[in-house]
């Protein structure tokens, strides 16, 4: 299989996996989406450890992905703009931090 559309079936799986759990509580288009979106970067996140000989950690772009993933989840459920800019920097701390904890989750 090609390692591209390996990594992003692994991508979409998880993030499938999380959309579902975010309908858990309420049938909403939104818990929808933000399980998958924080699906999304758990999945890429632990890329590596699906197999590590294809895939290197990204910390930074996991930080990204982390961050922009904060900062929707955030602006969905606040307006406040002290929230947000915490919310994606907390966010970004973990995404960065991402490939040293994944395996333990």
């Amino acid at each position: 299989m090609n390692r591209n559309l390996e990594a992003i079936s692994i991508i979409a799986f998880v993030s499938l996996i999380f959309a579902g759990m975010g309908l858990w509580d309420t049938l909403s288009l939104h818990g929808f989406v933000m399980g998958g979106l924080f699906g999304a970067y758990i999945g890429f996140a632990a890329l590596p450890f699906f197999n590590p000989k294809k895939w290197r950690p990204r910390p930074l772009l996991c930080g990204l992905l982390a961050s922009a993933a904060s900062v929707a989840i955030a602006l969905s459920r606040t307006e406040h703009v002290e929230t947000v800019i915490l919310a994606g920097l907390v966010g970004g701390i973990l995404g960065v931090f991402a490939p040293w904890w994944a395996k333990y989750a």
